[in-house]
């Protein structure tokens, strides 16, 4: 249309348009068509207060009290077998404990232990296979587990010699969280059925740490889950990333210090008094002159520690010997 329209006739065109007796082309179809789109829409709820909605965010310190807890149990369990064992870190991972509890295969050697200060329990496993090598280094073996082996359920003997094991990663786990938070951690029980640690629902979140350990002839897995609830109470100490000493590593410096201070050796001197006289009467001086001093003999004396004066002291005998008695400290 080649025709323009005056300023009038848009005017009047734009009002028609906003009054609405006018329908513009394509807005009717553009409103089927996202009244169609409304109709296909599927809504689907969703519960803001459910576990799955935590941000997962990495742990800083937590990685660093895992770290901790390595080189604690790789000490300990290399003393208790009177061999080298390796042990690493290998992956830490946020699932739903229903998924991680369905991954464990039959048997496993899984403990149960608790966080008292928590108020919340965590699962520490063995992988069948390694618990057999642990068993067998034990009992003097080779550690090499033959295949029949690695699937027959464990007995109570067995299950008694890794529970040696397990309380010795429980002991090294505490001492690991020491210096984040003091928790004593405690043993509960053992299983073997994976159907039967239920220390949280299913649909619960763990935080499940993967360890590696490589004894001399056999390599197998160490895990730990924690329920993302046990540690809720403490998660901005987890998420910081720098921690001063806990009280107790603090208080053992202070001990240790006072020990090697207890032991060092001082120089004491007792000040009997002093006098002033002309270098004419230290001339004149000879054999059974008296000298008097500006000190009682039977007053109160300073005892002096490194060359500083520190208490009041009396002079006296004390079995034939020369001595002093403490009466009282000076004030600085």
């Amino acid at each position: 249309m080649d025709q323009e329209l005056s300023n009038d006739q848009v005017n009047t065109l734009l009002s028609a348009v906003s009054d609405g007796s006018i329908e513009v082309e394509g807005q009717k179809n553009s409103e089927d068509v996202s009244s169609q789109k409304g109709k296909n829409l599927k809504i689907v709820p969703h519960d803001l207060t459910k576990r799955d909605h935590v941000i997962r965010s990495r742990m800083p310190t937590l990685d660093i009290v895992y770290e901790r807890f390595v080189r604690l149990f790789r000490m300990s369990l290399s003393n208790s077998l009177r061999k080298f064992a390796t042990l690493n870190m290998h992956s830490t991972d946020m699932v739903k404990f229903g998924d991680f509890v369905n991954e464990l295969p039959i048997p496993s050697c899984m403990c149960i232990i608790r966080f008292e200060s928590l108020n919340g329990s965590a699962l520490l496993l063995f992988e069948a296979k390694l618990a057999y090598a642990l068993l067998e280094s034990f009992l003097g073996g080779v550690e090499k587990v033959p295949t029949k082996m690695r699937s027959k359920e464990f007995t109570r003997i067995e299950l008694s010699i890794m529970k040696q094991v397990m309380d010795l990663a429980i002991k090294d786990l505490e001492e690991a969280w020491l210096p984040i938070h003091h928790t004593e951690i405690s043993f509960v029980r053992t299983e073997v059925n994976p159907q039967f640690v239920g220390i949280v629902p299913p649909s619960d979140l763990v935080i499940s740490t993967v360890f590696k350990l490589e004894l001399e002839n056999e390599t197998g897995t160490v895990g730990l889950a924690v329920p993302y609830a046990t540690l809720e109470p403490i998660k901005n100490k987890l998420n910081a990333l720098f921690h001063t000493e806990s009280e107790k590593g603090n208080q053992e410096w202070r001990e240790k210090l006072e020990e090697h201070l207890k032991n060092t050796d001082l120089k004491i001197q007792v000040d009997l008094g002093n006098s002033e006289i002309t270098v004419g009467d230290l001339v004149d001086l000879s054999i059974g002159d008296i000298i008097p001093l500006n000190q009682d003999a039977e007053g109160e004396l300073d005892l002096l520690i490194e060359g500083i004066p520190k208490l009041k002291c009396f002079l006296g005998v004390s079995k034939g010997n020369r001595a002093v008695q403490i009466t009282r400290a000076i004030d600085e």
